[in-house]
């Protein structure tokens, strides 16, 4: 998303415009001259303005324009989804500042489908306000947001890369895309999650909750001769080792016929990123599944990622974390998802934009996972 144009009655702000350049842009202005209230103020655009906050240090309450006027503004902006747009909000009822809302696209003033007031920054950005207070390093009185140190040195750098260039005595603007980022920072450390593997027997797309977005846990299950002995490795927390002998114990009642197996056989289960700790529940249908490809042979399918913990009985019970986990699976280029069928209601609350592509599965037991799962 690139900012173009923003007009604010908003705080200390009496009609004041501010215009984007492409890139990064730096503002330079003296203290107690606004900057904080833009920032603020962006926040505001994008996601609302939170109206049942008490007390002074309430943003509708710290923000009420000191010239009596009521509270308003305009942002114009570009997004690869919508195009280029205009959101306006402005206030209506003195009891809900900011609480009309519209998003028309530019030049024709047609509206655009697919925003509200409410979604409009998670559906701009694929973030959450809490998200989007941290990345920004948004820190005013009254808000518990600690600063993105990673993201302060990154900026940090790109600026000492400017100052460097202006004291060469080169003149042309320094413009920051994604195409020159590498250039400027080095080689990038942080790769998103890819679903790169085929079609194999053993190896199964998990679904783990995080405070970003969730991520893509893979599961892996090697079968080698041996006496029966079971390894769990991958710095697994209790709660996820005992899902792992769960899933055994239950694979095991589903496949009678394959008892021998385990029985003249070592079980290697293993999560990689050995480095990060991993614990809950959820990840139950994945490691059964991930047991069952490697005791039957059968592949497990590629596009599909999953989520759910499961009972000795074989049944899978609900999971928490849905929307980050959808998020997860669509960076990952997952096309399917399997979880609970109680789970159904979260997926519905979930935004249209971040379930679009993907289709849901919905199961009762392992054998309904195990019946899609496996080829």
């Amino acid at each position: 998303m690139q900012l173009h144009r923003l007009d604010a009655t908003f705080g200390a702000l009496e009609r004041r415009t501010l215009t984007f350049s492409p890139g990064l842009n730096i503002i330079e202005a003296p203290n107690e001259s606004g900057k904080s209230t833009l920032a603020a103020f962006v926040r505001v655009m994008l996601y609302g303005l939170p109206t049942r906050d008490r007390g002074a240090l309430a943003d509708k309450n710290r923000y009420l324009p000191w010239s009596g006027s009521p509270m308003q503004g305009t942002l114009e902006l570009a997004s690869e989804e919508f195009g280029e747009i205009t959101l306006r909000r402005d206030t209506a009822r003195a009891n809900s500042p900011m609480g009309r809302f519209s998003a028309t696209y530019a030049g024709t003033g047609n509206e655009v489908a697919g925003l509200s007031a409410a979604e409009c920054g998670e559906t701009l950005l694929g973030v959450p306000r809490e998200g989007y207070e941290r990345s920004a390093f948004i820190r005013q009185s009254g808000l518990a947001v600690e600063p993105d140190a990673e993201l302060e040195r990154r900026i940090a750098a790109l600026c000492r890369k400017e100052a460097v260039r202006l004291a060469e005595g080169q003149t042309e603007k320094l413009t920051v895309t994604p195409k020159n980022l590498e250039e400027l920072l080095g080689p990038r450390k942080y790769r998103p999650d890819e679903q790169k593997h085929t079609d194999e027997v053993g190896l199964v797309n998990g679904l783990a909750w995080t405070a970003v977005g969730g991520e893509i846990l893979y599961i892996e299950t090697l079968l080698t001769k041996g006496s029966g002995k079971i390894t769990v490795t991958g710095q697994l927390g209790d709660v996820m080792k005992e899902s792992a002998q769960i899933a055994v114990s239950l694979v095991k009642s589903l496949f009678p016929e394959k008892v021998n197996l385990f029985a003249e056989n070592d079980l290697h289960i293993h999560v990689p990123d050995g480095a990060t700790p991993k614990d809950g529940p959820s990840a139950g249908i994945t490691i059964a599944t991930s047991i069952a490809s490697a005791i039957t042979g059968r592949k497990v399918r590629k596009q599909i990622a999953m989520t759910g913990e499961i009972t000795l009985r074989g049944k899978v019970l609900p999971i928490g974390g849905v929307k980050e986990k959808i998020l997860a699976a669509k960076r990952a280029g997952i096309t399917d998802i399997i979880c609970c069928n109680e789970n159904r209601r979260n997926v519905e609350d979930v935004p249209s934009v971040y379930v679009k592509g993907l289709k849901f599965h919905y199961v009762e037991t392992v054998k309904d996972v195990l019946d899609f799962a496996l080829l």
